[in-house]
């Protein structure tokens, strides 16, 4: 039961009080967690609907400030323990609870006021303990409408109405996370499909992109495959111009080399024809001038045999 379903128009005086008191206390509440929502729910059904009110069954009880809780000719009491300062009259979110039977504490340290209504219930089964007369409506709707321990009986038109509310309520609640389950379902199957979109988006894309990396590493490889091709059909052609150029160069040397012995053996000829010419004319000279002294010896002779 949420706290301001607690509150109802329809009470008035001192009833309307109380109940517009508990959801007030409730909202004050620095932690508002699901035990300080039940305790409040239990501290207002009394009031909702039954029109029940036992001001010595809950006490706030403060260790600090006194011994012992103020109790005076009470069955059963369920305290709220209070450390820090000044008890309530409503503490939803006390330390801790208490059990008190007949004025002696009973189960002490109880976390939460739910617990110690659950442990009064079996307080008093086992010690066969009736119900406090101003709340007998409040615990049967504990016992047959909250536990489930019903006895055979029916329920008084009163808790039967108040526990169809409850039914009804609750089915609505159930209905409600029902449909936010449903919906978190959808979003999350929604969100799963976008997920499974995006990731075969991304599969395709990364395909693509494989695929165009392989087309690249193949146009690269082509490249390569035709610079080197180009490469060596270059080298080859400079191979062949320096092959070429070198037996143009050779043939040329050739040339010149032959020229240059064909020159040196014109050279030596003419050489050799012009000694021969000069030892020819000094041949001739010399049998010309022996010629000439053979000539001039015969004269002087013919001259001297003219004489004689």
């Amino acid at each position: 039961m949420e706290c301001k379903d607690v509150n109802k128009a329809a009470r008035t005086g001192k009833v309307s009080e109380a109940l517009r008191e508990i959801p007030r206390i409730c909202d004050l509440q620095e932690v508002q967690d699901v035990h300080m929502k039940r305790n409040a729910a239990l501290r207002a059904l009394p009031l909702y609907l039954l029109r029940e009110e036992d001001p010595q069954l809950f006490k706030s009880w403060s260790a600090e400030e006194v011994d012992r809780p103020d109790i005076t000719n009470t069955l059963v009491v369920i305290v709220s323990v209070v450390t820090e300062g000044t008890p309530s009259q409503v503490d939803l979110s006390p330390a801790s609870t208490a059990i008190l039977v007949e004025g002696g504490f009973v189960i002490s340290n109880i976390p939460s006021m739910a617990d110690s209504f659950a442990l009064l219930f079996g307080l008093m089964y086992v010690l066969r303990l009736d119900y406090p007369k101003k709340l007998i409506n409040t615990f049967t709707f504990i016992q047959k409408g909250l536990m489930g321990l019903d006895g055979g009986e029916p329920l008084k038109p009163c808790l039967l109405n108040l526990k169809n509310d409850l039914l009804l309520r609750e089915s609505a609640v159930l209905q409600s996370l029902s449909n936010e389950s449903l919906n978190e379902s959808l979003s999350n199957e929604s969100l799963c499909n976008e997920s499974l979109n995006e990731s075969l988006s991304n599969e395709s894309l990364r395909s693509l992109s494989n695929e165009s990396l392989n087309e690249s590493l193949s146009n690269e490889s082509l490249n390569e495959s035709l610079n080197e091709s180009l490469s060596n059909e270059s080298l080859n052609e400079s191979l062949s111009n320096e092959s070429l150029n070198e037996s143009l160069s050779n043939e040329s040397l050739n040339e010149s080399l032959n020229e240059s012995l064909c020159n040196e053996s014109l050279n030596e000829s003419l050489s050799n024809e012009s000694l021969n010419e000069s030892l020819s004319n000094e041949s001739l000279n010399e049998s010309l001038n022996e010629s000439l002294s053979n000539e001039s010896l015969n004269e002087s002779l013919t001259n001297e045999s003219e004489s004689k």
